[in-house]
């Protein structure tokens, strides 16, 4: 059973193929009828209640699904599993959003110039189970980073440990 904004549906696959077999949405307010557009023996399926209502749920289904998987994007499209790096330096900022929590770290050059750093991290969901917690960091809190450096050379990384002020290390996925 499907049901989006309102809109229930089954699914009924048929049992056997062949002229006048489809596989299509059907809910439990429609009819079988006798379709002779489709040849002998075919049944055909007629809706009670508007198709522009139906039409709305599909689309609207089908547009959730297109946002929900532009929104994630894989490790090879924007990271480097060549281009490690290490980062230290103080946290300035931290965001528990979704679909990755973010930590913003300044790391200071050998020339003493400072530098922020944009490292993403894994969901708040995954880190809380691998042990981390909303206050694990905070503004001021020196941490080092491993993890990989993005392809278009931006100060942005994809963490994969993170070591804690007081030594702890914990895992960023």
């Amino acid at each position: 059973m499907l049901s989006i904004g309102g809109c229930r549906r089954k699914l009924k696959a048929p049992s056997r193929s062949g002229p006048g077999v489809s596989v299509g949405m059907i809910s439990e307010h429609d009819r079988f009828v006798p379709s002779s557009s489709a040849g002998a023996g075919a049944i055909g399926i007629v809706s009670k209640g508007g198709t522009l209502r139906q039409a709305v749920c599909m689309w609207s289904a089908f547009l959730l699904l297109q946002i929900s998987a532009s929104a994630h994007h894989s490790f090879a499209a924007e990271f480097d599993a060549g281009k490690p790096v290490s980062l230290t330096g103080p946290v300035t900022r931290m965001e528990w959003t979704n679909p990755h929590a973010r930590i913003y770290v300044d790391v200071t050059d050998h020339n003493g110039v400072a530098t922020s750093w944009n490292v993403e991290l894994g969901t708040p969901n995954d880190l809380m189970r691998g042990g981390w917690l909303r206050d694990s960091v905070n503004r001021g809190d020196s941490v080092t980073v491993l993890g990989y450096a993005a392809k278009d050379r931006s100060h942005l990384a994809n963490a994969r440990t993170v070591t804690l002020g007081n030594g702890r290390t914990v895992f960023a996925r």
